[in-house]
């Protein structure tokens, strides 16, 4: 699963994975990059995958220092 968020997301695209909770119906993102169109871009980019049956953005906001956009994702798979 962490290779179907890798290779998902654009080469150009910088953001920092604090968090990767994996269980048995998906897994739960928790992170920062410079915008909220980079989470964006990161929300439609793994709304892709089709090991992925629904992608959403669980929190995102302006961190404190206003530098980074702080965000949490949480991801389902496909039932197979």
């Amino acid at each position: 699963m962490l290779l179907a968020v890798s290779k998902n997301i654009d080469n150009d695209l910088a953001l920092d994975i604090a968090e990767y909770i994996q269980n048995e119906e998906g897994l739960r993102l928790t992170g920062s990059t410079k915008s909220f169109d980079a989470v964006s871009r990161l929300l439609a980019s793994l709304q892709q995958e089709a090991l992925f049956n629904e992608v959403r953005i669980l929190d995102s906001k302006q961190a404190i220092d206003a530098s980074r956009v702080d965000f949490q994702l949480q991801i389902f798979l496909t039932e197979s």
